[in-house]
Formats: structure tokens, C-alpha cells, sequence
């Protein structure tokens, strides 16, 4: 037996199983059950206090003005679960006037209000319902000033909404233009909505004042300039009179705000005005020039350089940064390139940093701008930052290569410029140990690359004692290379790569350390004036003994040199040549530089600053001292 075919009984309990969903399906089979199951549908409704359902009940019975079945629907209690409120919010938005006129005819309150304090007349006024808005004022019991929770009124909300038809009807039935001082003005919300018709319709009102400042103290103005609008702006220059330098909390003029939003339409309606402050300041002491290049606007920018008014560099207390670090800051090299040619100086400072253009674009690695500020014949390219740096320091100091590269090229850059801790770029590449850049420094004719530091160290004490052997075998290779300079504690680069065991750079230091079979040794005074012997073979050190005078460069005979004896004794100490069994003795001179002879053989080696002579001899009885 099919569903259609069961009795009405039936049918009506299986109803009672279904949802309102279900329901209205078996609605719309055929008028039958149309018929039977309408009534069974609104009691599922009231069963389950369905307010969505509800609403569309009272809608549909409100839309075919059948008000007994809408006073049925109230009787019954509908208003319990549907909410007096929300009930005309909602018939407002979606139904017909007439509609409206028959929910208010049947007792639905106009004035119930929402969770936010809100009439149906809010509602209807944001929709643009101008009908609905027109059957609520007329009840007479509907306050065209009302206002929600926070304050609004229904006309700030059609102003907002930009609904011109609304807008008009509210204000012939004398709703109120002035606004909360707490809340946006009419004219800047009609702005905001970028509607024109509602722009002049509150124009033509005498009422609304054009230059009625809001809560942040920006107006009408403001606001179109801020939303970018060359159209709005000018309807409100030519038309509603707008003060064009009038200044919001910050002390921002219009032409600060449109530079600000990077609106060069709206920039060039305002600088076609002849009253326009260009060069305003505002509570920072910035101009819109600075709001320009600190946003990088390139078009913007030129048209403010462009006009005759315009002061690219103004002096005022605050110091705020200059033009050309903003341009650096925000990476444009059409705004440097336009500032430096309208007369910008390009050796300002900036207040906090103390950096210069140049250096600036050396932190920035803005390699362009660079070249552009260095080609200026005004940039000073020797100018110290707060630390003393100069360009030449930081392009080191940030492992700037190609900068680097350029500066070494240019001929009005110092070189050997100290900085604050009386350190050259080229100490402050060794001791970074950046060969690289030690290269590109050695390059430049005049580098003094034997220069000392506070402590007298050289760029190769730095380099040694930092183990940085290919900056060391950089320095070597240049010409000038004093490898004998001491520091303030009288040490040479050779005694302080002894003190690091640095084998590799003591090779570099010690040329003859590279013969397989060496001849030759070498021994240094040190800071607490004892000599080092070595075998030059693995430049290891044998012992410390103390000479009377310093011996620079000793030539044997053949073989490696030992230490035989190094007692203290009136004789000093003895060298043997191993290989040929040969001592070396000391042997004073009674006259400096004279040639005096020994016991028995002609000397191997003389010292002419000391007056010492060296002699072989056949070995003694002497034994070998500690060590070997």
C-alpha cells in the first residue's frame, strides 16, 4: 500500500515522527496533503520552538496580508521563541512594505530592540530599505534619533551603508546631522562608503559642517585623502569649501595623509591648490616630504619636488630623519638620484644613528645608490659616523667587497683614516682575517701597512695573534712589510705566532723554514729577554737562554744547529754544529768592530753592533745541557 493510500489518522500520527524539513516536503506532494499537514507543520514548529521556522511562518503569513493567520500565530505564542526583537529586524531586511504594515498592524512592537540596542529602523536604514524605513516612521512610535548601545543613530548607519534613497528620507524627517564626539562625523562616513550622491546630498545640507572634526580630529578631508579619492577631495574643495591645512591630532594636514597613503592623484589636486601648506610640519616635525620618501614613493615624490614651494631640506628642532635616509631606508634610487639633483645635502646625518647617506647605503647594501652618492662631488667620503667609522670602516667591517673595491678607487678617500679606536680599515680587516679585503686595501698606492694601533700593533701582530694565516701571507707579499716592528710589550709578529704554536704562519715569518735541509737558524729577543734556539727543520722550540746580545742571522758550516751547553757561565753558551762536530763559542772583542784573533782559528761569524766573535772549536768535556 503506497504512502498516499494510508488513512488521514495515519498519516497525521506519522507526521508527528517528522521534522518541519520533512514536513513541508510532504507539503508540496499535492494540495491533499497541503491541506492535511499544514496544521501538523506549525504544531512541529511550536513543539520544537523552532524560531527560524517560526519567522518564516509569520513571514509568509505577513507577505499575503493574511493577519487573522498572523494574530493565530501570535495567539498561540509564537512571539515566545521568536523574540519580539529580532522578529521585525529580520522582516525588514527581506519583505515588502506591506508586509511590514501588517506585522504592525497586528501588534509586533516597532521599538523592540536587539542585543545591540538596535531598532528594525537600524535595520531597514543599512539595507536600503527606504519603503520599510517610511512604514516605521509613520507608526509615530519610532524616534528617527534613536540610538543603540553605542551610541549611532539610524542615519549614521545609512550614511555608512552609503543608501542615498534612506539617507534623503532621514533627513527630511529631521533626523539629527550632528554627531557623537566620540564617533566619525557624517561627512567622513559618507567618505568612507565612497558614495558621491551621499557626499553631495549632505553637502546641500546647511547643517553638516565640512570641517567638523571626528575623534582623531581628522575630517572630511582627511578621510577622502586617506581613502585615496581625487574625486571626493575635490567635491569637497569646490564645493563644501574643505580648509586644505586643516590638522588632525597628529598635526597631519590633508596633504600629509595622502602622501602618507601613497596617493599622488589626490597629491596633485591638493598641490593645485594655492593655499596648500607644502612644507607643514607635523607634531613630529615631519613634512609630507618625508611621509613621501620614507614610503618610497617615487611619483609622489616628484610631484612635491616638482612644485617651486617645496623645501627639501627644512630645519626645525626636532630633527627628524632626513629625505635622503628615508629614500636610502625604503631602497628607491629615483628618489636619491631626484633629491640629490634639487640640492639635497648628501652628508646629513641621521639624529639617532649618527650614519651618513653613505654610510647608510653601505648597511643597506643598496650598491646603486652607492655609486650614485659617491659620484656627488658633495659627499664627503672620508665623514666618521658616532664611533669614529668612516665609509671606508664599514664597508670592512660588513664584509662589503664591491664597495670596498670602489672606495679604495676614489681618490678623496683617507686610506689610513683612524677611527675612534684608532684602528685603520686595514686593522680591522685583519683582525677579522678577510684576505679578501686585506688585498683590496694593499692595492691602494698609498696604504701604510706598518701602521700601529693604541698598543702599537701592526696589521700583522693582529693577523698573526688572531691566526689568520692567509691574511698574513696577504701582508707578506707586500713590499713595504716591516716583519721586525714590536708592539708596547716588544714584541715582534714572529714572537707572537711562537706564543700561538701557529707552525704555519711561523713558516710564513721564517723564510729559510722552507729548505728541506736548512743551514741557518734564527733566535729573537723576547719580552723578557732570553733568546729562542730552533731547529729550523720542524720549528720546534729547544730551550730559552739568555745571550748577552742578540745574534739576527748565525751561518754554520753544515748540519742542524743543538744547543750543547746552556749553563750559565762567563763563556755563555755553546752551539754545535752536529754534522761537523764543530762548537761555536763566544769570543769577546776588545774593539767594537775589530777583527781580533782567537785561540787558533780565524772566526765563523762576527757581530759587528756588539763586538763578538764566534769561533769553532774541537768538543770538550762540556756535557749537554737539560733536554738533549
Amino acid at each position: 500500500m503506497s504512502f498516499l493510500d494510508l488513512p488521514n489518522e495515519i498519516i497525521l500520527l506519522i507526521s508527528r515522527e517528522q521534522n518541519p524539513r520533512e514536513l513541508n516536503s510532504l507539503l508540496r506532494v499535492n494540495r491533499f496533503l497541503a491541506a492535511l499537514l499544514a496544521p501538523a507543520l506549525l504544531d512541529s514548529i511550536f513543539r520544537g520552538r523552532l524560531s527560524g521556522y517560526g519567522e518564516k511562518a509569520l513571514y509568509s503569513a505577513a507577505k499575503y496580508r493574511d493577519k487573522a493567520r498572523v494574530r493565530h500565530l501570535l495567539a498561540r505564542g509564537i512571539l515566545d521563541f521568536v523574540g519580539n526583537g529580532a522578529l521585525l529586524h529580520g522582516a525588514v531586511k527581506t519583505e515588502s512594505a506591506g508586509a511590514i504594515v501588517t506585522l504592525l498592524e497586528c501588534g509586533i512592537d516597532p521599538v523592540a530592540r536587539n542585543l545591540l540596542g538596535q531598532t528594525a529602523l537600524f535595520s531597514a536604514a543599512s539595507y536600503g530599505k527606504a519603503e520599510n524605513v517610511r512604514v516605521l516612521l509613520d507608526d509615530g512610535r519610532v524616534d528617527v534619533n534613536s540610538e543603540d548601545s553605542k551610541g549611532h543613530t539610524p542615519l549614521q548607519k545609512a550614511v555608512s551603508h552609503g543608501q542615498e534613497g534612506v539617507v534623503q528620507l532621514l533627513l527630511d524627517q529631521g533626523a539629527n546631522v550632528g554627531s557623537n564626539p566620540r564617533h566619525t562625523p557624517l561627512l567622513a562616513l559618507a567618505v568612507k562608503s565612497q558614495s558621491e550622491p551621499v557626499v553631495r546630498l549632505l553637502l546641500n545640507d546647511s547643517r553638516v559642517k565640512v570641517n567638523e572634526l571626528g575623534p582623531t580630529q581628522r575630517t572630511a578631508l582627511h578621510t577622502a585623502a586617506g581613502f585615496r579619492d581625487p574625486l571626493l577631495s575635490r567635491i569637497l574643495l569646490e564645493e563644501g569649501k574643505a580648509d586644505i591645512n586643516v590638522r588632525d591630532f597628529e598635526y597631519n594636514t590633508p596633504l600629509h595623509v595622502a602622501c602618507l597613503s601613497r596617493a599622488p592623484a589626490v597629491v596633485a589636486l591638493l598641490l593645485d591648490n594655492p593655499g596648500v601648506n607644502i612644507n607643514a610640519p607635523n607634531i613630529q616635525g615631519l613634512t609630507p616630504l618625508h611621509h613621501a620618501t620614507r614610503g618610497g614613493d617615487d611619483e609622489t615624490t616628484r610631484l612635491l619636488l616638482s612644485d617651486m614651494r617645496i623645501d627639501p631640506t627644512p630645519a626645525d628642532g626636532r630633527r627628524p630623519r632626513p629625505h635622503i635616509h628615508n629614500a636610502i631606508r625604503s631602497g628607491s634610487r629615483k628618489i636619491v638620484r631626484m633629491l640629490l639633483s634639487h640640492g639635497v645635502d648628501p652628508n646629513l646625518k641621521e639624529p639617532l644613528s649618527g650614519l651618513s647617506a653613505l654610510s647608510l647605503a653601505i648597511l643597506r647594501k643598496e650598491m646603486q645608490i652607492f655609486r650614485d652618492l659617491l659620484a656627488d662631488y658633495r659627499t664627503n667620503a672620508n665623514q666618521p659616523n658616532r664611533e669614529g667609522n668612516a665609509p671606508l670602516h664599514q664597508a670592512v667591517r660588513l664584509n662589503r667587497k664591491a664597495m670596498l673595491t670602489c672606495l679604495v678607487q676614489e681618490p678623496r678617500v683617507h686610506i689610513n683614516q683612524f677611527n675612534a679606536a684608532h684602528e685603520t680599515a686595514l686593522h680591522i680587516a685583519c683582525k677579522n682575517g678577510a684576505s679578501d679585503l686585506v688585498e683590496i686595501l694593499l692595492g691602494h698606492a698609498t696604504i701604510d701597512v706598518n701602521l700601529g694601533s693604541p698598543s702599537e700593533e701592526t696589521p700583522l701582530h693582529m693577523a698573526v695573534g688572531r691566526g689568520h694565516a692567509m691574511t698574513v701571507r696577504a701582508l707578506l707579499k707586500h713590499h713595504l712589510i716591516d716583519r721586525s716592528c714590536m708592539d708596547d710589550r716588544s714584541r715582534t709578529p714572529l714572537s707572537v705566532a711562537r706564543m700561538s704554536g701557529n707552525k704555519e704562519i711561523i713558516r710564513m715569518l721564517c723564510p729559510c723554514a722552507c729548505s728541506p735541509q736548512p743551514t741557518r737558524f734564527l733566535h729573537e729577543r723576547d719580552d723578557s729577554a732570553f733568546c729562542a734556539i730552533h731547529y729550523e727543520e720542524d720549528l720546534k722550540q729547544l730551550t730559552m737562554t739568555r745571550w748577552p746580545s742578540p745574534v739576527l742571522d748565525v751561518a754554520l758550516p753544515s748540519g742542524l744547529p743543538s744547543l750543547l751547553d746552556s749553563t750559565p757561565s762567563l763563556d755563555g753558551p755553546y752551539l754545535a754544529d752536529l754534522l761537523s762536530s764543530k762548537v761555536l763559542t763566544r769570543w769577546p772583542s776588545p774593539e767594537l768592530g775589530a777583527l781580533t784573533a782567537g785561540p787558533g782559528e780565524s772566526p765563523i761569524l762576527y757581530e759587528p753592533d756588539h763586538g763578538d766573535l764566534w769561533y769553532p772549536q774541537p768538543p770538550s768535556d762540556r756535557t749537554f745541557g737539560p733536554g738533549f
